[in-house]
């Protein structure tokens, strides 16, 4: 017997950043999860699991308290709401992994 599940979910992001040319403020995860259950005897059985995923969200870096079209310390600006400049890392990423296995008799 086996059973497999996926799930994919992607959202770009609402902002766009104009240091780095592209939209950022979205995300994208996956998993994948399975088992699968053999019973070769009667009286013994194998179960294995197994699981695999990962998280990335695009975070808006705003600038805060800066007027529309204000410039921060290192001369980046914020030209409106949705278009923000800013050369640091906006995105945060986690990974999960792991298995399991068990013989019963």
């Amino acid at each position: 017997m086996a059973r497999f599940a996926i799930v994919n979910r992607r959202m770009d992001g609402q902002y766009y950043n104009g240091t780095h040319k592209n939209p950022t403020g979205g995300y994208q995860y996956y998993d994948m999860r399975g088992q699968i259950l053999a019973k070769p005897v009667d009286n013994f059985s194998i179960l294995i699991k197994a699981h695999l995923g990962r998280n990335r969200t695009e975070v808006p870096i705003d600038h805060v308290g800066l007027l529309e079209g204000g410039t921060d310390a290192q001369g980046y600006a914020q030209a409106s709401r949705r278009n923000i400049q800013n050369n640091g890392r906006t995105d945060a990423t986690t990974r999960r992994a792991g298995h399991f296995c068990q013989c019963s008799l």
